[in-house]
């Protein structure tokens, strides 16, 4: 079953269909571009080790950021 899936669906993402590019490509006119180029590049550059050093100086002590139970403290630690 699983490879099933796997086949068909990677069938359909390379699919060469001419008609359906244009039709994402002319959809795709029609939704408004937010994000600038420059947010664009910023937010797929790799994130420096400075950076998550400031975020996680900045966190509160105490606190889970999720409910797996490992509080802000571990991730300073570590």
């Amino acid at each position: 079953m699983e490879a099933m899936l796997v086949q068909h669906f990677r069938g359909i993402a390379q699919e060469n269909n001419p008609e359906g590019d244009n039709f994402i490509r002319d959809l795709t006119r029609h939704i408004p571009k937010l994000v600038t180029r420059e947010d664009n590049f910023n937010l797929n550059r790799p994130v420096t080790e400075k950076e998550i050093n400031e975020v996680l100086k900045d966190m509160q002590n105490g606190k889970a950021l999720r409910p797996d139970g490992f509080n802000v403290d571990l991730f300073k630690v570590y």
